[in-house]
């Protein structure tokens, strides 16, 4: 029973990590300085799967990131040493350009309270960042027509509802 539940929780894991929005697993090795990482991890930051394997500095990871995305993740990076809990969003050159990603991951601590070990996973949300900027693009030019026609209001019939919602410019 016990080795059923093993090879079921495993067989979750690995379909997860095969549905294509999972890009890598990582462990940041923190007193040594060796993010391991798995073969997605490997193919996301345009590393060799033996240097992912085997592991490499956190600075060589940090060079596929956006140069204007290092900082941010820097500070947030220190402050899940405090909270324990990361979360961000970045870009990731993957060779044809950039990617995003959102980075999740968890710092564990030792006895003493020191930061040790910070295993995490990436997922790919680049298809929803173009949903999201192509929404504000849509918004502001929806903003600029109303501007420019001297709308000073719009309003919105929900039928079902009977309800009528509306704003003043």
């Amino acid at each position: 029973a016990i080795q059923l539940e093993a090879d079921a929780a495993s067989e979750r894991i690995k379909l997860a990590l095969d549905s294509g929005v999972v890009l890598g697993t990582w462990v940041w090795d923190i007193a040594n300085d060796r993010v391991v990482g798995d073969d997605r991890f490997a193919r996301t930051f345009s590393v060799s799967e033996d240097e992912a394997h085997d592991g490499m500095p956190l600075e060589k990871a940090i060079r596929s990131i956006h140069p204007d995305d290092v900082e941010r993740l820097r500070r947030e990076v220190m402050g899940a040493y405090e909270k324990g809990l990361y979360r961000t969003e970045c870009r990731l050159c993957n060779g044809d350009g950039w990617q995003w990603v959102e980075a999740s991951g968890t710092v564990e601590h030792d006895t003493a309270g020191k930061p040790v070990r910070f295993p995490g996973v990436l997922i790919d949300i680049d298809e929803r960042k173009r949903i999201e900027q192509a929404l504000r693009e849509s918004n502001e030019k929806l903003r600029l027509a109303h501007s420019a026609g001297g709308v000073i209001g719009t309003w919105f019939w929900d039928l079902p509802k009977q309800k009528v919602t509306g704003d003043e410019g």
